[in-house]
């Protein structure tokens, strides 16, 4: 199952319980038979939760690969910095002979018949220091700037000398449209979120607040449906864990 399906499954089932409770508290008010309550309060709900997932579902996916692309693309700048200016060279001379311009390295660049292409990837913007450099490089053709980002001082010294700049987000989308992006980045291993660290994610002091204003409101609400017995009763669970986590619960780490 891939990430994007576990949001859009679990909205739609809670959609589908949703609409089936409120749907019974409608139909019962008719005074139908049990089973023709839930049958129908069954159909309305199906239907509530089909609509839900149709209007989700294209949604969710866009936002997921629009997500998954950025964090690609972020990864893509880090790796680029970090990695060796030979492997860089490297793997841009694959990227313009997969298009069909096959480039030469020499002196630290990439040459593309009259075009001499610079590679500097840094980890900060690039700065008017290293475009001066280019700009003293003797060469007659065109120069290109490969780069990560550039500092407003760096782009109005290319714009002044004619240097053109392609930034790594068009660099990410032309190795993604070859197929040419690193296997493995070159990027720091994320640390995995221990059992304890995600139960007491749960147990925070801070939630103490929203879960007695919920408890409070089912209270509120056992006085208006026939219902009672579940409003009590889920409402006086979260008021007790209102307590609980009121006494026991997390402190937020400041």
């Amino acid at each position: 199952m891939r990430r994007t399906q576990i949001p859009l499954y679990s909205d739609t089932l809670f959609a589908f319980i949703v609409g089936f409770l409120l749907s019974l508290i409608v139909i019962r008010y008719f005074d139908f038979p049990l089973w023709a309550c839930f049958t129908v309060s069954g159909v309305v709900a199906l239907a509530f939760a089909l609509l839900v997932f149709l209007a989700l579902k294209a949604r969710l996916e866009d936002k997921y690969l629009l997500a998954k692309d950025e964090e690609t693309k972020n990864k893509l700048f880090l790796h680029l910095a970090l990695d060796q200016p030979e492997n860089n060279r490297k793997l841009f001379a694959k990227l313009l002979k997969a298009e069909d311009t096959p480039a030469e390295r020499k002196s630290g660049t990439l040459i593309v018949g009259e075009e001499c292409i610079f590679l500097l990837f840094f980890m900060e913007q690039l700065s008017a220091d290293e475009i001066a450099k280019v700009i003293k490089k003797p060469w007659d053709g065109k120069k290109t700037v490969y780069c990560n980002t550039l500092s407003p001082e760096a782009e109005k010294l290319c714009r002044d000398f004619g240097i053109d700049v392609v930034p790594a987000r068009e660099l990410y989308l032309r190795l993604k449209e070859k197929n040419l992006l690193p296997e493995r980045f070159l990027c720091p291993n994320v640390p995995k979120r221990t059992v304890k660290e995600r139960v007491s994610s749960f147990f925070r002091r801070s939630l103490a607040h929203p879960y007695f204003m919920a408890g409070l409101g089912l209270l509120a609400l056992s006085f208006l449906t026939p219902y009672k017995l579940y409003y009590l009763i889920a409402g006086g669970c979260l008021l007790l864990l209102s307590l609980v986590l009121r006494l026991f619960g997390v402190k937020a780490k400041e």
